[in-house]
């Protein structure tokens, strides 16, 4: 991922519905994400439990836990 974001930063990386968000913003946000986390706590060996629907936020979520070091543990908002 990190590495497509560097090749095309202006591409569109995310489509949801009339939404589009480029890979720069993706990693901007992402980051940003992996940041708190890393404050939270999580880090390598840490498991982040994470109910969300379908959007931009569950993607960055996703991304942002894996920078951190963590892994995803992803919760059915329909079934937690």
């Amino acid at each position: 991922f990190e590495e497509q974001a560097m090749k095309t930063p202006d591409q569109t990386a995310l489509v949801f519905g009339a939404q589009r968000m480029t890979y720069r913003e993706l990693n901007e946000k992402a980051n940003q994400t992996a940041r708190l986390l890393r404050e939270k706590g999580i880090g390598r060996g840490s498991i982040a439990a994470m109910i969300a629907e379908r959007s931009f936020e569950m993607i960055i979520g996703i991304i942002g836990i894996l920078k951190a070091g963590g892994a995803y543990l992803p919760i059915d908002p329909e079934t937690p």
